[in-house]
């Protein structure tokens, strides 16, 4: 099912434009809250959250179950209705708690793409791509010619007479993204489109989507619980945490640079060790922690004897020959384990267990001696 019914933005006559947003911003979010009503009390879905997603902009919704990413998704469709902020979309406010405006769905100029694909079971492929323009009575020559265009665009030329039931779950989601697309609506939403198709469509998926995103221009908010995904198909990453936003930032911001704990932890692999701060020298935060003493470069603001938790990315660390120095300690190599593109060591240091992981295969027997490091820069610390 799409949310959008026409290449051109439909609103109510009634709705009052707002401030005009820049022209690089296509959704903005202000404040918005929303609270579901139960029999044990009021759940807050989302805690007075606020973002923008900009023009030509895949901006991610990453977390666990739970946390508030479906829901924002939902409102900006108008599936679901806040309690209270306001959403923009292409400068036109479709909801304000303050001014009491809601745009239905069908009127707010987006497309959705679900997880579930959503096709009609008793209509052809065409007739499933088409079914947003039908709506919007768009002539029926433009419609052949957009339907047939968008199924080119993703591979399904050859499947319009086809029906979803006589598709794999990649064609169809293909067709998804084909119905999305032929509305040129330039805002599109996903909702963990890729979950459930297996790993090797999944990942072509994302990289068609990449391209495809680049060659139309559309601006996209799409929401994944899958981190590789996220940080493969964002332009920016939003992290959220029980209804707020954890951290918004570059995928690499988001993994190199977490603003927290929780981010550090949510975003790939990590070693933890509790620590307690010495002091700074040489510009150089010391900690010590259950693997021994570590520098860090990290600037956060923190006292001599103040607990702490350091977090090293398994990657980050490295099998050295030496075994003691500046960040550099003595392991046993416990196991190994090949998993492809890196083999993974687990290493321990007195009983700490420590995770690396490697581009190479490291010579060194189970059971041996070796050395592990990491650079400062990898050190990061929080309170």
């Amino acid at each position: 099912m799409t949310i959008a019914t026409s290449p051109v933005r439909l609103v109510a006559d009634d709705v009052p434009m707002s401030t005009p947003l820049p022209a690089d911003v296509r959704i903005r979010v202000r404040n918005l809250t929303k609270r579901y009503r139960t029999p044990r009390g009021d759940v807050l879905a989302l805690n007075n959250v606020s973002m923008t997603v900009n023009a030509g902009e895949k901006l991610v919704l990453l977390g666990p179950s739970g946390c508030g990413k479906t829901t924002l998704l939902r409102c900006v469709a108008g599936l679901e209705q806040p309690d209270e902020g306001e959403i923009e979309i292409n400068g036109t406010v479709v909801f304000s708690s303050d001014r009491g405006i809601l745009v239905p769905p069908e009127k707010r100029g987006v497309s959705m793409v679900f997880q579930s694909y959503a096709l009609w079971p008793h209509m052809t492929v065409f007739d499933n791509v088409a079914f947003p323009l039908t709506n919007a009575r768009v002539p029926k020559s433009d419609i052949r010619d957009r339907v047939r265009a968008a199924l080119a665009m993703v591979g399904c030329a050859a499947f319009e007479n086809r029906f979803p039931g006589q598709l794999s779950g990649g064609q169809q989601q293909r067709i998804a993204l084909a119905r999305a697309i032929v509305s040129n609506s330039g805002v599109i939403l996903f909702d963990e489109p890729l979950s459930n198709v297996d790993a090797k469509v999944r990942e072509q998926l994302r990289i068609e989507l990449v391209s495809m995103q680049k060659k139309l221009g559309f601006s996209a908010l799409y929401v994944t619980h899958d981190q590789t995904e996220a940080t493969a198909v964002a332009h920016r990453i939003a992290v959220m945490n029980t209804g707020s936003v954890a951290q918004i930032g570059s995928p690499y911001e988001i993994y190199e640079r977490p603003d927290s704990r929780y981010v550090a932890d949510f975003v790939g692999a990590t070693n933890e060790f509790p620590g307690t701060v010495v002091g700074r020298k040489d510009g150089l935060l010391l900690v010590d922690t259950v693997i021994g003493r570590l520098a860090s470069r990290d600037a956060v603001d923190v006292d001599a004897g103040q607990p702490v938790v350091v977090l090293i990315r398994p990657e980050n660390l490295h099998v050295t020959a030496e075994e003691e120095g500046l960040n550099v300690m003595g392991a046993t190599l416990e196991s190994t384990m090949f998993l492809g593109l890196f083999t993974e060591y687990v290493a321990l240091v007195g009983d700490k267990r420590v995770i690396l992981r490697s581009m190479r295969q490291e010579l060194v027997r189970e059971g041996g001696a070796i050395g592990i490091g990491v650079h400062p820069e990898h050190v990061r610390v929080f309170r």
